[in-house]
């Protein structure tokens, strides 16, 4: 009998022993090193309680199932009903390789557009660490959500931490359009919020936008409130409010008073002066400063305000020379929205006085 022969019979013997076991419900098949191959269908089926194991014995060896080159598809697991897929559920140290070669892979997981899906990743109550994305290149991780909202949350001492490694890219945090509260620390205990607190050259911007922004700070009602802005030991410059319009600055205080420690300096948009009609000198602000008169006998001299106050100022005025001292006793002074007017007896000599105005 020649080899062709012997290995028909023997792949015929093969085949029968395979339908035998298909048609007799009772049967048990066991086929031994066997290579099966054709150029049609295979098909391995049993009935709709039939038990599948294979490989149960292997320890060393390789289970591969597809081809190396296959184009058509490959599907574990086709149920219509309520079913299982385990992969890797052994109590072995097992690792569960999906789509980790070098071609252009997808994954996808739950992207069905029927049916809720729910997707667990590392829930067993162990210090799982999980790692979603890399570093490299134009990497990039979308994460969405709906009204079902989205959170992330650990336990009482878990530490969180965004962007730590990033340096030139940005983090933002918010809707371009929300009208939803954002919200950063909201704890009931005693704690610290920390902005741009690194030791490099940080600037926060708060409410810089184009629109009506209104920027609150400790005005809840309960429990006294410490307000401290530029107090480190350094020779800050602390800039509140604008000159622009109509803009207005207001500093209240109770019983305890405003407490101003340092020099006050007063600026403005600068003055100017006349002493009956001639051109008399100012140095300051329409706060403060001092006027020259003229030479020459004049009973008067006018401070013309770089701004018009909103209201009549109240205005002092000291005399600042003798010749200035000589009519002291004899001078008043008025004021309006747009200037101040000192007044007193002819003097012939340039008098100087310092001058005060204060917006009432």
């Amino acid at each position: 009998m020649n080899k062709v022969r012997k290995y028909a019979i023997w792949g015929g013997a093969v085949v029968g022993a395979l339908l035998l076991g298909i048609l007799s419900a009772q049967a048990a098949l066991t086929i031994s090193s066997v290579l099966m191959s054709g150029d049609g269908n295979v098909s391995i089926d049993g009935v709709a309680a039939s038990v599948f194991s294979i490989g149960t014995s292997t320890t060393s060896g390789t289970i591969t199932i597809g081809g190396e080159a296959q184009t058509g598809a490959l599907t574990v697991g086709q149920s219509s009903g309520v079913n299982i897929v385990n992969l890797g559920t052994g109590n072995g140290s097992t690792t569960v390789n999906l789509a980790t070669g070098t071609g252009i892979n997808t994954v996808n997981v739950a992207t069905g557009g029927t049916g809720v899906k729910t997707i667990n990743v590392g829930t067993g109550a162990i210090a799982n660490t999980i790692t979603i994305g890399n570093v490299t290149g134009a990497t990039a991780i979308g994460m969405r959500t709906g009204t079902g909202n989205f959170w992330l949350d650990g336990v009482a001492a878990s530490t969180y931490s965004f962007g730590t490694s990033t340096t030139s890219g940005t983090i933002t945090i918010g809707g371009e359009a929300q009208t939803g509260a954002l919200t950063i620390g909201q704890s009931s205990g005693v704690n610290t919020v920390n902005l741009g607190t690194g030791n490099g050259s940080t600037t926060v911007n708060i409410a810089t936008g184009t629109g009506v922004n209104m920027v609150n700070i400790a005005t809840g009602a309960t429990s006294a409130k410490v307000v401290k802005i530029g107090t480190g030991a350094v020779a800050n410059g602390v800039i509140i409010g604008t000159t622009n319009g109509a803009a207005s600055t207001t500093i209240y205080a109770g019983t305890g008073g405003i407490i101003l420690n340092g020099l006050l300096l007063a600026t403005s948009t600068a003055p100017s002066a006349t002493a009956d009609g001639g051109a008399a000198s100012v140095t300051g602000s329409d706060v403060a400063g001092i006027i020259t008169s003229i030479s020459g006998a004049h009973v008067s001299s006018t401070i013309t305000f770089g701004t018009a106050h909103a209201s009549v100022p109240v205005c002092l005025v000291t005399a600042a020379d003798t010749d200035a001292a000589s009519v002291a006793t004899s001078t008043y002074v008025t004021a309006a929205t747009t200037g101040m007017y000192i007044t007193h007896v002819s003097v012939t000599a340039e008098a100087v006085w310092n001058y005060l105005c204060i917006g009432n």
